[in-house]
């Protein structure tokens, strides 16, 4: 074997290789795929109120959980939303987001049967 069949023979392996290593890696999804994006989850919440920032004493309150779009994508969203008058009964002074992979509530201090007041995701 020449020199030149030497190095033809390795530039054919070397490309070979070069071509296989992108393909397998494409094919393994990563596992932080799900988390990427705004919100982690396929749920999330944000609850708005008024009155202290432990719960008590709220005089008016709104709660959402549809979706991770507007003003539930992230935590900033659902607070810049909250102290704006485009929340219903806004502005509110306090606001609290969660999100999650299965399932989001909220619930508001007027439901009758609520044990909890704000959010919870899971």
């Amino acid at each position: 074997m020449t020199r030149r069949e030497l190095l033809r023979r390795g530039a054919v392996v070397g490309g070979t290789l070069v071509w296989v290593a992108p393909a397998v890696q494409s094919i393994r999804t990563p596992a932080f795929a799900q988390a990427m994006g705004q919100s982690p989850g396929v749920c999330a919440a944000c609850y708005c109120w008024n009155g202290n920032a432990d719960k008590t004493g709220i005089t008016s309150d709104f709660c959402s959980f549809d979706g991770t779009v507007g003003f539930q994508m992230n935590r900033d969203s659902c607070e810049n939303f909250c102290k704006s008058t485009a929340a219903p009964g806004g502005p509110f002074q306090h606001s609290e987001y969660c999100s999650g992979a299965t399932r989001c509530s909220c619930s508001t201090a007027r439901d009758n049967d609520a044990t909890l007041t704000g959010v919870q995701c899971s």
